[in-house]
């Protein structure tokens, strides 16, 4: 008798502690406790090729606020500026979260989001080890490298010859992301709103 075959399904959990820090921040904003949350995260720490530009988050922010979601704005303490350029740019709210004091604390809050919009970066596989759907843009990367664990995963890239490239930089006019229309992504994501993503 062999061992048993070991699946790639990921699991992540939060603590009772991390749950309450959560609670605490998400109260900062009046009626979060009532709208669905929808999270964005904006950063990703491969370099600046695999970021879709902030602008482009901020009008997905706007469409899912407008669409009675919370929108909670997620990123780790180097992403600050990142973060606050896509708040700034949005007309409704958001919370920005940028990892206050645990990376726990976005774990539970990411737990709580009927949806998450990012790039291919960390923020995807948290997402979903606790099956939230996810609508992520790839840029200069494949999703060949990182093709696990996608049933709740829909993959947004342009049909462009350079891609993918693997550079950290785009020494073009990285067509791979900005070819990608917010009004793509709107679409992809607004079903997991209200229970159909």
């Amino acid at each position: 008798m062999g061992a048993p075959a070991l699946g790639t399904e990921l699991e992540l959990f939060v603590t009772p502690e991390e749950e309450r820090l959560a609670e605490i921040a998400l109260a900062r904003q009046p009626g979060a406790a009532k709208a669905p949350l929808a999270a964005i995260a904006p950063g990703a720490s491969f370099g600046p090729s695999k970021l879709w530009p902030a602008e482009s988050f901020a009008r997905v922010g706007d469409a899912l606020a407008e669409a009675g979601a919370q929108v909670v704005l997620l990123g780790a303490p180097s992403e600050v500026a990142l973060i606050a350029r896509v708040r700034a740019a949005m007309r409704h709210p958001a919370l920005e979260l940028t990892a206050p004091g645990s990376l726990g604390v976005l774990k539970a809050v990411l737990r709580r989001s009927r949806v998450l919009v990012c790039n291919d970066a960390g923020a995807r596989h948290v997402a979903v080890a606790f099956g939230v759907p996810c609508v992520v843009i790839f840029g200069p990367t494949s999703l060949e490298k990182t093709n696990l664990n996608l049933s709740r995963v829909q993959a947004l890239f342009a049909d462009v010859p350079c891609r993918p490239c693997y550079q950290r930089t785009c020494p073009i006019d990285h067509r791979c992301m900005t070819r990608i229309v917010p009004e793509r992504v709107i679409a992809a994501a607004l079903p997991s709103l209200s229970g159909g993503g």
